[in-house]
């Protein structure tokens, strides 16, 4: 096995390939958002994103999810670029 050249990854950067691609990860803890999809809910709100908060597996367990949150997918768009405008 000594022939083997190990790909050089960087430990944050397994994490987030083992979260997947429709993952936001947290910088200072081991928590993350995990979006789920998008639903047309039929009202004045319009489509609706369900995302999970999720905690990091401790101790090769499960990934855990503390929250579900259903918000209007306009509204979070909305803060989203009101938050990135402030940047600017």
């Amino acid at each position: 096995m000594a022939d083997i050249t190990k790909f050089p990854m960087k430990h944050w950067q397994r994490i987030k390939n083992r979260r997947g691609t429709t993952s936001v990860n947290c910088i200072v803890s081991s928590r993350y958002l995990k979006v789920l999809g998008i639903a047309e809910t039929g009202t004045a709100d319009g489509a609706v994103v369900t995302i999970h908060v999720m905690v990091d597996k401790y101790e090769d367990g499960p990934d855990r999810r503390l929250c579900e949150l259903i918000l209007p997918i306009e509204e979070l768009r909305a803060a989203l670029s009101k938050a990135e405008s402030k940047l600017r």
